[in-house]
């Protein structure tokens, strides 16, 4: 077997990161107040900082409530806080890395993503599943830098031409495929995830 390793992305590839609809779960159901605290809690400006590990959790909550009325201040931090929690997995995923394990594959996951998800995250369900977690956080590294993609490479002795890796975002798909990586664009549905692995074999 020629492809021995999958590597994938998290965030929209395992678990679907829908800002509008955590939100939602906090118990919001005003509209402004959720446009709001979308474009404040999961503003780019914080969350690339906190992807590369330059932002504390404790600032980006401070910055978060800085911009937003007091009244809004407690689910604010509830949300900057708890979101790791409310985050759906994709549907048909678990079964395809159920698979993908039973049949002998390494997997790993190599996300963007805030030291505050690695620090919390549960050591049980799907992460039991993985053979390696790489978080960007933790390296200071995000992708789409070469870098990062170098870096799961060499900690986990992986031949590029022997690896596939899925990721719902054209600029990590093509770093990787300047790495002799296999890479394939996911676009939310795991049976065609499932159908681009298999036919690779």
């Amino acid at each position: 077997m020629k492809y021995k390793n999958i590597i994938f992305d998290y965030g929209n590839t395992i678990a679907a990161f829908e800002p509008r609809d955590i939100i939602k779960k906090f118990g919001i159901k005003d509209e402004q107040k959720i446009t709001l605290l979308c474009d404040k809690a999961f503003d780019r400006k914080y969350w690339d900082k906190l992807d590369i590990g330059t932002l504390s959790q404790e600032d980006f909550i401070k910055n978060v409530k800085a911009e937003l009325p007091h009244a809004l201040h407690n689910v604010a931090e509830q949300i900057c806080n708890g979101w790791i929690n409310r985050l759906p997995y994709i549907d048909g995923i678990e079964k395809l890395i159920e698979r993908l394990k039973n049949d002998g594959f390494k997997l790993y996951i190599l996300s963007n993503i805030s030291k505050h998800f690695s620090q919390n995250r549960k050591e049980t369900g799907i992460f039991k599943m993985f053979d390696g977690l790489v978080f960007s956080a933790e390296i200071s590294m995000v992708k789409p830098d070469r870098n990062i993609f170098e870096y799961i490479l060499n900690k986990y002795s992986l031949v590029p031409e022997e690896t596939v890796f899925i990721d719902d975002n054209a600029d990590n798909i093509n770093a990787a495929n300047r790495l002799n990586i296999k890479a394939y664009l996911f676009d939310g549905n795991a049976d065609k995830a499932e159908a681009f692995i298999y036919g690779l074999l």
